[in-house]
C-alpha cells in the first residue's frame, strides 16, 4: 500500500521511495497509535491505516487523483 500511495503523489523514483518510506512510517504509528487506545490488534489496525492513506491518495494525489481530474489548474 504505501508505494501505490506514492506512485500516486510522485512520478520520480528517488522521490517515490523517500515518500514510501514515510507513508510506511506514518501509518506503522498511527496503526499503533489506533490499536493500543482502541485495543484492537496491532497488525490489522496498520493495515487499515494504510488504506486510509491509500484512499486519501486516491482522491487527493497528484498523479492520477480523482479529484485533480475533476478539478482543472
Amino acid at each position: 500500500l504505501p508505494a501505490i500511495s506514492a506512485r500516486l503523489w510522485t512520478r520520480n523514483i528517488e522521490q517515490m521511495i523517500y515518500a514510501s518510506i514515510g507513508i510506511s512510517i506514518l501509518s506503522s504509528v498511527l496503526g499503533l497509535l489506533f490499536s493500543f487506545h482502541n485495543a484492537l490488534p496491532s497488525g490489522a489496525a496498520i493495515v487499515l491505516t494504510g488504506g486510509g492513506i491509500y484512499m486519501a491518495s486516491v482522491l487527493l494525489g497528484r498523479n492520477g487523483g480523482v479529484l485533480t481530474r475533476l478539478i482543472p489548474t
